[in-house]
């Protein structure tokens, strides 16, 4: 489990991974959308914004949300399912990574940080 590994306490968060982006899991993700209602969402990758299938993979989500509203609708004092995509991850850039070995590092532990906490 990448949360004990990481000695962190995992009570209250999730980590899902898609494996599949085309065709698009949306039962998949609804699954664990349903599964986690309450969750914050988020997409984590290593690639910079810009490269990654972040832009691809955040307009999937919100509808997959969408359709749960409409499915389910919003029950007394629930949270409704269509919420941002929060984007963890390297900034948008030029070129897919840095070129120096420090700064990489440096960005990979900021990336695992947010990712992991």
């Amino acid at each position: 489990d990448v949360y004990k590994r990481q000695g962190i306490n995992a009570e209250y968060g999730a980590l899902v991974r898609l494996e599949q982006l085309a065709p698009f899991p949306f039962d998949l993700v609804m699954d664990q959308l349903k599964r986690y209602p309450n969750a914050e969402v988020a997409w984590a990758q290593e690639e910079p914004m810009n490269m990654g299938p972040f832009n691809f993979v955040y307009h999937h989500f919100r509808t997959s949300m969408s359709e749960l509203d409409k499915q389910h609708g919003a029950a007394a004092g629930s949270r409704p399912f269509l919420r941002e995509v929060r984007y963890i991850g390297r900034e948008p850039a030029a070129s897919p990574s840095t070129g120096f070995h420090s700064i990489h590092l440096m960005e990979l532990n900021k990336f695992l940080d947010e990712g992991l906490n």
